[in-house]
Parts: structure tokens; C-alpha cells; sequence
């Protein structure tokens, strides 16, 4: 027998079923909520690596051309460490990044010789052609597949090559082994300190491997800035430098700013940065400095402000800041009421001190903050001596997002110093007539001292008479 079901009934049956999955703002790009059918040809990590020791194979005829480099490399450097840091920086500097990813292309290198030949090639390419002169000088090199998405939740998914979406390398030196990643343009600095991504995982193309590898985050990467604002009057224009001291990733990607955009271009847009709280900033100049040895970027920006304080409705004169960076590395996600996690600024360790040089000596309502909870660290304090008024503001995640565990707290901490962070300097009226007061009165007392000494003199010299 069958049985007619009225269409109204059933999209109604299903419509109540199945709930639409609303994703919040701010998740992290690993976290995926919709459900899935996982289908692979592998049964394991060690089929995929054996795959793929097929496409990036330890042994490589390389081109004349080639094994001069390698030759030159070894004949300039005698340490292991400083023929694998200048073989990174050969890489990183001199074959450009560009991927033609077709036909067989997408999963299998070119070959290294090509690739040093031409000078340019992708992730995979760039990545084999470093293990390769590495190989040749006798050090332990390997290919790393990483997934940039899912990073440590790799591991539950099936094993398979489409798993992955780019390729780094892990290099063994003195039983210590040390990430790279080729694709990241003049990273400079020591290797121990040279930044490697937070991949995670990974799967290690080795004859050894047979699972994933977890990939310890060091995190290295800092800036400090400086912002100094100096003004001559209480009327009138002053001057505003930032110097901005970056290391690690911070560093990196300043490194390539400058080396893809001119110092005009950099400037406009460090300058849209403080527009909104400064709508008639001028800028003036930009200087950086970078440091070959250490990695360490450092930038001088100069600006004017051609009018410093401004006038409300009632005259008085006001200048507003706070810590302009670290107000803007904050998270605050608009959807509190967490079902997913949300992402958070990673890696982000920053130093913010603000300084402002007054005319005259000023009085301050001195204050300090200090935040901490499992995701980051907040410390802040307000004070002023004589004539400079200071803010020093530090803030450090922890990790790369919030669970939803953890959201209730993060808010809570967040809500703690969020109406504290914004800070105001004012000269009104009120101080104004104060002044001019104490000056009449010391004109009137001037006069009376006058009198006195005069009509003294004048007893004075009649006596003498």
C-alpha cells in the first residue's frame, strides 16, 4: 500500500528538524562546525608519506650551475648553522614566490635545478629546492606537508595528499631540530631566532615517519612602541614621533612592507591609522632601520599636529588618547553569547608607552590596571611627572583563540579596564580665571608695598632733616 504525504506536512516536518547552523563572528578559520563525510583511498599517515617521498626524493641530480652555488655556500661559511641560515636566505631573497599549480603540478615540484635556474617557484618548489642544497652539504633536511587551515586538527581528519596546502621544511642540527618556512621573504637574524609560523603539525617527508608531527610554537615575535606627543603652549599646534621597535613575525612583516611599497605609500597608511583620533595630522617623515644580525625592524615616524587641544562648547581645552595599538588588537566580538570559539590576534605581544611633554607641570589622577585569564594579560598605568604625563599599556594572548568555555571570563576581564583605557588631559576656564586672579592680586599687593616704602622714605628723610 502506499500512502500520499501532504508537500506543506513535510517541508514542515523538515523544517523543524533541521535547525540552519549560524556561524558567529570572529571564528577561527580550523574551527568547522558542519558536519561532514570523510572518504580517503589511505589508510594511514605512512601511505600518504610514502606518496609523497616520491615526489620529493632524497636523492637529486643537480645542475653544474646549482652545485656551484652549493660550492660558493660552503667555501663562505664554515658552520653547519651558517651555511643552513644563508642557504635559507638564498631562497627567501633570491627565487621569488609564484606558483603555477596545474595538471601535475599541483601536488608534484619542479625540478630544483629548473627552479634555481629560473628563479621563481611555489611553496613545494622553493621548499625541496632548500632541502636539496642542504642535502648536499651533508645536512638533515626534510619536506613538510602543512595544512595552514586546520593546523593541529589535521589529525582528525582521514589520512590523504589533499589534506595539506603548503610545504615548509625541518632542518636537524646538533640533534636540535628547527623549522623554516622558504616562503616568507628576508627573515633576517640568527636561525635560533628566526620566526616559524603556528602550523601546529605537520607530516614530516622522511623514510621514518608513519603519523603527524606537533609542531612547538615559539613564540618570538614582539613590538614596542613608543609615541611621544610634545606641545610648546596651551594654544596651537604640536608635534607627535612614534618609534616602533618589531622582532620576530612583527619584524617579518615590516621587512616586507618596506621592500614591496615605497616610504610614501608606508606613510599614508601609518597615517590613516591615527586620523581618526587625529583628523588634522600632517605627516612629516618615515626612517627605519633594520638590523641584519638580530632581525630586529625599527621605525621612526614624525608627524604635526597643527591643533593640539580641542575647544568644547564651553571653552575648554581637551586632548584625548589611549593606547592607540593595543586598543585595536583587542577582540571584542559582537556575539558574546558563545556557542563557537572566537579568534584572538596570534601571536600578539605588544608594549604601548605614550608620552606627552605639557608647557608646565600638570596633575594627574594616577591609575593602574592588571588583567589576566587564560587567554591573555592586560596591564596598564596611568601617571604623571612634572610635565610629562605617561601611559604605559602591555598586552600579551596567550593562544589563538577563546573557547566558549572561556568567553564569560574573557568578556568579564575585557568589560574590567574597557572603560578605563581612554584617557583625557583638559585646561579649562575654570583654571583660566584662577590664574588671572592670582595676578590681580599680586598687582594690588605690589602697589600696597609700593605706598609703604614710600611714604617710609619719605619719614625717613624728613627725620634726617
Amino acid at each position: 500500500m502506499i500512502s500520499t504525504v501532504n508537500k506543506q506536512q513535510v517541508y514542515e516536518w523538515r523544517k523543524s528538524d533541521i535547525q540552519p547552523l549560524h556561524l558567529q563572528d570572529y571564528t577561527p578559520a580550523w574551527h568547522d562546525p558542519y558536519a561532514q563525510v570523510l572518504l580517503s583511498e589511505y589508510n594511514n599517515w605512512k601511505e600518504v608519506n610514502d606518496w609523497a617521498m616520491e615526489l620529493f626524493p632524497v636523492k637529486k641530480e643537480l645542475s653544474p650551475a646549482l652545485q656551484k652555488k652549493i660550492k660558493e655556500i660552503q667555501s663562505t661559511y664554515i658552520t653547519e648553522e651558517e651555511r643552513t641560515q644563508a642557504s635559507l636566505r638564498f631562497i627567501q631573497d633570491d627565487i621569488r614566490y609564484m606558483g603555477i599549480e596545474m595538471g601535475e603540478n599541483s601536488h608534484k615540484p619542479a625540478d630544483p635545478s629548473k627552479v634555481f635556474n629560473q628563479r621563481f617557484g611555489d611553496c613545494k618548489e622553493k621548499s625541496y629546492l632548500l632541502c636539496c642544497i642542504l642535502r648536499a652539504m651533508n645536512i638533515d633536511a626534510s619536506p613538510v606537508l602543512i595544512n595552514t587551515v586546520t593546523k593541529k586538527n589535521t589529525h582528525t581528519l582521514l589520512p590523504a595528499p589533499t589534506d595539506f596546502d603548503h610545504v615548509t621544511v625541518r632542518v636537524k642540527l646538533n640533534n636540535i631540530y628547527y623549522w623554516f618556512d622558504p616562503t616568507i621573504a628576508y627573515q633576517r637574524g640568527n636561525i635560533k631566532n628566526i620566526f616559524y609560523p603556528d602550523y601546529q603539525a605537520g607530516l614530516v617527508i622522511a623514510d621514518t615517519t608513519s603519523t603527524l608531527t606537533s609542531i612547538a610554537f615559539r613564540n618570538n615575535s614582539k613590538e614596542h612602541i613608543e609615541e611621544y606627543f610634545k606641545v610648546a603652549a596651551m594654544t596651537g599646534r604640536g608635534t607627535f614621533k612614534v618609534i616602533t621597535t618589531s622582532e620576530g613575525n612583527a619584524a617579518d612583516e615590516k621587512r616586507d612592507e618596506f621592500n614591496n611599497e615605497s616610504i610614501s605609500e608606508i606613510l599614508t597608511s601609518y597615517k590613516k591609522f591615527y586620523a581618526p583620533y587625529f583628523e588634522d595630522i600632517k605627516s612629516d617623515s618615515l626612517t627605519f632601520t633594520d638590523n641584519d644580525s638580530t632581525g630586529i625592524f625599527t621605525t621612526i615616524e614624525y608627524y604635526t599636529l597643527p591643533n593640539f587641544w580641542k575647544l568644547d562648547k564651553d571653552k575648554v581645552s581637551k586632548f584625548s588618547f589611549s593606547a592607540f595599538v593595543v586598543d585595536n588588537i583587542l577582540r571584542k566580538p559582537k556575539e558574546k553569547d558563545r556557542t563557537m570559539p572566537f579568534w584572538l590576534s596570534f601571536p600578539a605581544n605588544y608594549k604601548e608607552e605614550l608620552n606627552i611633554e605639557l608647557p608646565e607641570d600638570w596633575k594627574v589622577t594616577e591609575s593602574e590596571t592588571h588583567v589576566k585569564n587564560s587567554s591573555f594579560a592586560y596591564n596598564s598605568k596611568f601617571y604623571c611627572l612634572y610635565n610629562h604625563v605617561h601611559l604605559i599599556t602591555e598586552y600579551e594572548n596567550y593562544k589563538d583563540h577563546t573557547t566558549r568555555e572561556e568567553a564569560p571570563a574573557y568578556f568579564k576581564d575585557l568589560s574590567s579596564f574597557d572603560d578605563l583605557s581612554s584617557f583625557e588631559i583638559t585646561s579649562g576656564k575654570e583654571d583660566n580665571a584662577k590664574n588671572k586672579s592670582d595676578s590681580t592680586i599680586n598687582n594690588i599687593l605690589s602697589g600696597i608695598l609700593l605706598i609703604i616704602c614710600f611714604v617710609g622714605g619719605l619719614f625717613w628723610w624728613n627725620r634726617r632733616k
